[in-house]
Order: C-alpha cells, then structure tokens, then sequence
C-alpha cells in the first residue's frame, strides 16, 4: 500500500512540537508533503529543517497543488472552520 501523504496547516509549536513528531513516527505508513503557514519564512524553515518537500505561504495553494490524503490543522482554535 502507498504511504499517505499528510500536508500541515500552521507551522508554529503544536505542529513542531506535535503533530509532525507524530506523523514522523508513522513513517511506514504515512509522508509528509507539505506544510503552509501565513508566515512564509517559518514554513519554509520548517519544511527544511523537517526534509518536508513543499512549503507554502497560503494554505488554500497547497490545497490545491499538492495531492494531499490527510492535512492536520495545526492554527489557533480561533481560526478553525465551525
């Protein structure tokens, strides 16, 4: 079976902390692609320093070009969808 790729929402510390540990420790089963964050630079670091492929400044793009089975929302409570 092909591994599931997982993108991220949000960089910040639930994600470094968190759920890409998480994801990471799944390895056999799952790849994270992608990561997006609203502050580009971060995305970017967190994607290198991560071996994560793509980084993305605005999520709806990584949505969008990145073929994703899995995206862990990693923002604020605020900012999640109802």
């Amino acid at each position: 079976m092909a591994k599931l790729k997982v993108g991220v929402i949000g960089t910040g510390m639930i994600a470094t902390a968190g759920h890409i540990p998480a994801w990471k420790s799944l390895e056999d089963d799952v790849e994270i692609v992608a990561v997006a964050d609203i502050l580009e630079d971060r995305a970017k670091l967190v994607a290198k320093t991560e071996g994560i492929p793509h980084a993305y400044g605005d999520w709806q793009k990584m949505l969008k070009e990145v073929d994703l089975d899995i995206v862990s929302v990693c923002t604020p409570n605020a900012y999640h969808k109802e």
